[in-house]
């Protein structure tokens, strides 16, 4: 803002800023010094233009004077030394050992040595340097530096307006330099109508000359001659101008969130308060926070939770000892218990313990700050804690608004990106767009269904099933209902959520929006006849029958239940005709759905006309053969009982010893052997499950 309103056309100054940061050594910033303000004054234009231009080239050359007198003394101290040291060392120890001090011979060839690797490694610098003072102007060959200085101020008398040159952020160098930038201004203070405006915070400036023996107590006051301490900012101006900018941010891209006003007002009085208390600390963190915002608003679509990302992103500018852990935590910030081996008590202390060690990163005096933006994020931090009382642990809301304390949206707020195996909230935006078009959304389902996303595309829904219009449940109930034969099967022997029980739990959520059962089963009862989809109406209609005998609360009532059992038992028999049935990966539960609702004649003849084939043998023996878990080994198993609920064993046996025309995959292998091992069970009078056995270890 100063620097605006001193180059405005109203203000009778020349302003100039430099930058001490892109400097690293001090000759390299004397002559960078003069460099830079004689060449920012060249441009300037009006009627002072010439002398200006003038005085310019002249402060150039008065800078390269510098660096030259600067890079021989460095050059030549660096070349000297060894030597020095070298002639000292052969003074001093013959006379430790009673001989007489003497400059022995190979000192002398050291001597020449370390001249030449002296020259190599500092000559070229220390020519050039030389060479550029020396190609100056041929009036001033023969000027020492301070005439050069004395020619400099002469022309300065004759510029009409003083040049202004600001140097800002002093106090953010390192300490030699800070000192160095000190002893610039001091050496050329006497410069006629040239006035310095530095800018920093004296705290740190101070301490960091106090580190220099050179330096006295009121080293500052005999260099400034006006100083200036900048008001502090009233706080309630402090925070408008924050939250103006966070406003902006947060405008630049789509929030997937409505804004959750009393948790934001807990979050910023409690913990991010304190951490705003000038205008340099508003300004660095909204700009890191803007940036931020791009890598995770690419897609137009914010990919993580505003909230959560402005309270991270105090961390990380802040607290950045804290934030480096958060990473490596992420089991005790989301609530999942690596300790479940210990006991309760024991595991708590563990965590407790662990959080402690992540607050104890941050100063004391910001402990309780950083503390409260902690629990704010990670709630499961908070009930580990008195001060902190909380329960927030509804995961379909921390799934919906993509909380950080969420296990599948923690990685990307320190990713910066989607893993590979998410998908953006971009892309669940447009899936949710979708759900009033059954064709529209079967395509962006199939789309994510080839790249391996289907079931993380399922979890989101469920987490946002209450989101999706009531008025577009036909479309896409119908549309569930058609991928639910996309699904793959349910891995028995895991912990593991069966993808077809996810995507019902998605249906039932959605369709409690309506109040009226008899509304329900008339959408399910019509979606169901217009869709072509098997799996996903059995999983529905057998887990109705599941809440009527439990006494749970049901979607639709006794007739229309008897109605969408009579469509499934149509859809099974279909699949018979057709061949489809035979391909579904949980067959044996079909088989018994179809048994349960239409008679054990109908599913029986379908397994006898299977078994004509040797090919029909195999894969029906594939199909009840099931794994299973024993000692954290995987193991398969064939139940004799369920060959016997819908076909003959002895057929069965009679193909199987009979031998097959063509090579066998793996599995049907281990179909056969598996049906073998429970025959042989069987007549050995061992039980019928494997796991029963004694001899299994």
């Amino acid at each position: 803002m100063m620097l605006e309103s001193l180059r405005s056309a109203s203000a009778n100054v020349h302003a100039i800023e430099f930058n001490p940061w892109e400097w690293s050594s001090q000759d390299r910033l004397f002559e960078a010094f003069f460099r830079e303000i004689g060449t920012a004054v060249g441009r300037i234009p009006g009627s002072e233009a010439r002398h200006l231009r003038h005085w310019a080239e002249r402060l150039r050359e008065y800078g390269a004077y510098l660096r030259a007198g600067a890079t021989v003394a460095h050059g030549l101290g660096r070349l000297l030394a060894p030597f020095v040291a070298l002639l000292g060392a052969g003074w001093l120890l013959p006379g430790l050992v009673g001989l007489e001090p003497i400059v022995p011979l190979y000192l002398i060839f050291a001597f020449l040595f370390f001249a030449v690797a002296g020259f190599l490694r500092y000559g070229g610098r220390l020519a050039d340097d030389v060479a550029e003072a020396l190609l100056i102007s041929s009036d001033s060959r023969t000027q020492t530096i301070a005439d050069l200085k004395a020619s400099l101020q002469r022309d300065l008398q004759q510029i009409k307006y003083p040049i202004v040159v600001i140097i800002d952020d002093i106090d953010r160098l390192p300490a030699d330099q800070i000192l160095s930038m000190f002893q610039l201004v001091k050496a050329n203070v006497d410069f006629p109508g040239m006035v310095y405006v530095l800018l920093f915070d004296r705290i740190p400036t101070e301490t960091a000359l106090k580190k220099s023996q050179i330096v006295t107590s009121d080293f500052i006051e005999k260099i400034v001659q006006v100083g200036f301490d900048v008001p502090v900012v009233e706080r309630m101006r402090l925070e408008r101008v924050l939250f103006t900018e966070l406003n902006t941010i947060l405008a630049a891209s789509a929030s997937f969130d409505p804004f959750q006003e009393e948790r934001w007002s807990e979050l910023f009085f409690e913990g991010l308060r304190p951490y705003f208390q000038t205008m340099r600390q508003v300004k660095r963190y909204t700009s890191s926070l803007s940036f931020h915002m791009l890598l995770l608003a690419r897609t137009g679509t914010l990919e993580v939770n505003f909230i959560d990302l402005i309270a991270l992103e105090a961390l990380r500018v802040f607290e950045g000892a804290l934030y480096r852990e958060l990473p490596k935590a992420k089991d005790l910030l989301t609530g999942r218990d690596p300790y479940y081996g210990l006991g309760g008590e024991r595991a708590t202390e563990r965590k407790k313990a662990l959080l402690g060690e992540l607050l104890n990163s941050v100063p004391e005096e910001r402990r309780s700050a950083a503390g409260a933006v902690l629990h704010n994020l990670f709630p499961a931090t908070a009930r580990l804690t008195a001060e902190f009382p909380s329960s927030y642990d509804d995961r379909g809301e921390l799934v919906r608004h993509a909380r950080v304390c969420s296990p599948e949206f923690f990685d990307r707020y320190f990713q910066l990106s989607i893993p590979e195996d998410d998908i953006s909230r971009h892309t669940l935006s447009e899936l949710l767009s979708a759900t009033g078009a059954k064709s529209e959304l079967l395509v962006r389902l199939e789309s994510l269904r080839s790249r391996g996303l289907l079931e993380v595309a399922l979890d989101r829904l469920e987490a946002h099933s209450r989101s999706i219009e009531i008025k577009d449940a036909e479309p896409f109930v119908t549309a569930m209902f058609e991928i639910g034969d996309w699904l793959k099967e349910r891995d028995i022997a895991s912990f593991t959520i069966d993808p077809i029980a996810r995507a019902r739990r998605v249906l039932e959520q959605f369709l409690r929006q309506e109040e009226d059962p008899a509304r329900r089963g008339a959408i399910i009862v019509k979606a169901a006849s217009h869709s072509s989809g098997l799996r996903l109406p059995v999983e529905l209609a057998s887990n109705e029958e599941g809440a009527r005998e439990k006494g749970r609360e049901r979607l639709m009532d006794e007739s229309q239940l008897e109605r969408f059992k009579a469509l499934c038992v149509e859809r099974l028999k279909a699949a018979a005709r057709d061949g489809t049935l035979l391909k579904q990966p949980d067959l044996l539960e079909l088989l018994y759905r179809w048994r349960d609702w239409a008679g054990e004649e109908e599913p029986r003849q379908w397994v006898a006309s299977l078994l004509e084939s040797s090919d029909g043998v195999v894969r029906f023996l594939v199909t009840v053969t099931t794994p299973y878990r024993v000692n954290g080994k995987r193991r398969w198993r064939v139940r004799l009982k369920y060959v016997e609920d819908f076909a003959d064993v002895q057929r069965i046996e009679e193909v199987v010893s009979g031998g097959f025309p063509r090579e066998l995959q793996e599995d049907e292998k281990n179909a056969i052997r598996e049906f073998h091992k429970a025959l042989g069970r069987r007549r050995a009078g061992k039980a019928d499950d494997p796991f029963l056995d004694e001899d299994v270890v």
